[in-house]
């Protein structure tokens, strides 16, 4: 099975950390080590990454729908990633994209 990054995570916390910190959100596969998604965000943005920390959300129980049938939230990774100063990733560049639509 091939390991693989998910999806970035766009919210209004984690694009203020990328604009000011330069830390960058992706939900990826939880058997994902760090220097393995350190190497695929390199490959995949063309960006330098200066380290990696994660975050492991454990599945939960939930109650769904109308008649509150029993669900489960599934186990999820995070990786935040600090990349060098001076690149981005622009996935989550949206102040540029707001400005040409206003031009």
């Amino acid at each position: 099975m091939s390991r693989m990054i998910f999806r970035p995570v766009i919210t209004e916390k984690s694009l203020g950390k990328a604009a000011s910190e330069n830390i960058y959100t992706f939900v990826v596969d939880p058997a994902m080590s760090k220097p393995q998604i350190a190497k695929r965000i390199s490959e995949l943005y063309d960006v330098e990454v200066e380290w990696v920390r994660t975050a492991i959300r454990k599945a939960k129980a939930v109650k769904t729908g109308r008649r509150r049938l029993p669900g489960m939230k599934t186990r999820a990774k995070k990786a935040y990633l600090r990349i060098k100063s001076g690149q981005k990733i622009d996935l989550f560049d949206f102040d540029a994209s707001a400005q040409e639509d206003k031009s």
